[in-house]
């Protein structure tokens, strides 16, 4: 099998495996959900959450088998411990598996006898994301090597004003391309399109900003600065913030869109900004986002598929499109030397070769207000600021 194969062979598994775990977490018991039940990727878990790796589990060996390579899953990307699966060989697929994004929607946010408090928006997913079969090591990959990624919503809503699925392999010239997995027809999907963040939403998630075993110091000033700046759609900000917990599901939600016939139907949300971010969401999320059109990179400015996945968490920006990204990165850059100016120090973000950055300035040119600007524009500036004094 080639590449381009493999990987759709690798995200049929994935959808498929995301709707058997929804299908089996929806037909659970509520009552058994949040039960105490260890599972092969965690010592302390809940039944839901156990019932769902299983499930991923089985699909992966599945996969194996029918692509003939084995497949190793991530079970800790910091200390790179693994699980195994099919036979060993030469070459392997590495895999990632977020079996429920948001496990506290499905199992509830706490109990009491006869009583699970699970009501709430329904916003979970699953996540599977592949690598082509390599024989990298751990300490080697990147998140550029996972080429492949599916994306299932734990609720779809009955009128589709959002992909369920998401799926993204690369075509035949090795380009990302990413689908909308819902119907039985191969549908693209795109980021927005938009140029100006004052008239397009914003999406920022802080949890992970709190959590102790994890977080840097200035975490936490960190996303209540971003959200102060964020907020104030008139000095530089977005429209709107937004927030919601389960981040898969909230990509899927708000950063994908279609362009069909005359009248394209854009998401309103053109970046997402996430402090601290988790591994198992951030595998699945660069690739989905490069297939549509996005561009993601830390808060340094570094792009994120460059970045080892040995390297461990970092606060994450994926935007709709460069335009947005070059808009919201001062915005972040004066927020986090805010928060920790010995962590953050003042940095641009890289440009684009000369090919691309020739097209972006053609393309900013009817844009009021971008702070970008080709270099011989920054010295034309400086000769005529020259001349009046």
């Amino acid at each position: 099998m080639d590449l381009s194969a493999v990987a759709r062979a690798c995200c049929c598994a994935g959808i498929a495996g995301g709707r058997e775990i929804r299908l089996a977490l929806h037909r659970m018991p509520l009552a058994l959900r949040a039960l105490p039940c260890p599972s092969r990727l965690k010592a302390r878990n809940v039944r839901a959450d156990a019932v769902a790796e299983r499930i991923g589990i089985q699909v992966l060996e599945r996969l194996s088998r029918r692509v003939g390579f084995p497949v190793c899953l991530l079970v800790d990307p910091v200390q790179g411990l693994v699980l195994e699966l099919g036979r060993p060989g030469a070459a392997r697929i590495w895999a990632c598996l977020d079996a429920i994004d948001g496990t506290i929607k499905v199992a509830g946010l706490g109990t009491r006898k006869g009583r699970v408090r699970a009501a709430c928006d329904g916003g979970w997913a699953s996540a599977f994301a592949f690598t082509a079969p390599t024989d990298k090591k751990f300490l080697d990959l990147t998140f550029a090597d996972f080429v492949a990624a599916a994306v299932v919503d734990g609720n779809p809503g009955q009128f589709q004003t959002c992909p369920g699925e998401a799926v993204v392999w690369p075509d035949a010239g090795g380009n990302l391309i990413t689908w909308d997995g819902t119907g039985p027809g191969a549908r693209r999907l795109y980021a927005s399109s938009v140029r100006r963040l004052s008239q397009a939403m914003v999406f920022l998630d802080g949890f992970q900003a709190l959590d102790l075993a994890t977080r840097r110091p200035g975490d936490a000033k960190l996303a209540v600065e971003l959200y102060r700046r964020l907020v104030d759609r008139h000095r530089g900000g977005a429209y709107d913030v937004l927030r919601h917990f389960g981040t898969l599901s909230a990509l899927l939600r708000m950063m994908f869109g279609w362009r069909e016939g005359p009248t394209w139907y854009e998401p309103q949300c053109a970046a997402f900004l996430v402090v601290n971010e988790n591994l198992f969401n951030s595998i699945p999320a660069v690739p989905l986002l490069a297939g549509a059109g996005g561009y993601s990179m830390d808060f340094r400015g570094a792009p994120l598929d460059r970045r080892l996945l040995a390297a461990g968490r970092t606060s994450v920006l994926h935007a709709a499109n460069r335009v947005i990204a070059r808009q919201l990165f001062p915005l972040v850059q004066r927020a986090a030397r805010s928060a920790s100016p010995a962590r953050y120090r003042r940095r641009r973000m890289p440009r684009p070769g000369k090919t691309a950055r020739a097209a972006a300035s053609r393309l900013l040119r009817p844009v009021v207000g971008s702070p970008f600007r080709d270099r011989a524009a920054g010295r034309r500036g400086r000769e005529l600021r020259a001349r009046r004094r």
